[in-house]
């Protein structure tokens, strides 16, 4: 995957952590995506005082009575990666 611009520090030097939310929030965003049931999805990565790093991922249900299945599926689909992430779905 081409990455069109690399975040660097003040000297020059490739900011990995930076780099890391960028691909954390791309993988995240087009697992939750392509679900048929997701109407529309948010992904934002910060970092984290205890876990280093946090995704914050929200979607919205294309059938609201359907959230909580939802809920379940995006949770077993993003706990495959290592990143720990807080999930909210509408």
């Amino acid at each position: 995957h081409i990455v069109n611009e690399l975040p660097v520090t003040a000297v020059g030097k490739i900011f990995k952590p930076e780099l890391l939310r960028r691909e954390i929030k791309a993988v995240f965003e087009t697992e939750v995506v392509k679900l048929p049931a997701v109407a529309s999805a948010s992904v934002r990565v910060e970092p984290h005082k205890v876990h280093g790093t946090m995704a914050f991922v929200e979607a919205k249900a294309k059938n609201p009575e359907k959230a909580d299945a939802l809920k379940n599926e995006i949770h077993r689909i993003l706990g495959q990666y290592a990143p720990k992430f807080e999930l909210r779905v509408d």
